[in-house]
């Protein structure tokens, strides 16, 4: 990224016409920009990924109380 932005800089000078300084410059803020985005997207499913685990593991342990509370008397399965 930062040499994005210092190669912007550099074909900006007086040496160098056509807007390929202007155009390195707004490609250099829009890869900024989707990076942000993409990494603020991945600590969303971070944050849901590690939720479903604990879901997962409240209802598991749940499952596993009621099935050791059940006595085999009361079970329709004998």
């Amino acid at each position: 990224m930062d040499e994005t932005r210092s190669a912007s800089r550099d074909f900006d000078s007086a040496h160098w016409g056509g807007g390929l300084g202007g155009a390195l410059c707004g490609l250099a803020e829009t890869w900024s920009r989707q990076a942000s985005a993409l990494a603020a997207k991945c600590d969303s499913l971070a944050g849901q990924c590690g939720g479903s685990g604990l879901l997962y593991q409240n209802t598991e342990a749940a499952n596993t109380q009621t099935m050791r509370s059940t006595s085999a008397g009361s079970s329709p399965f004998g």
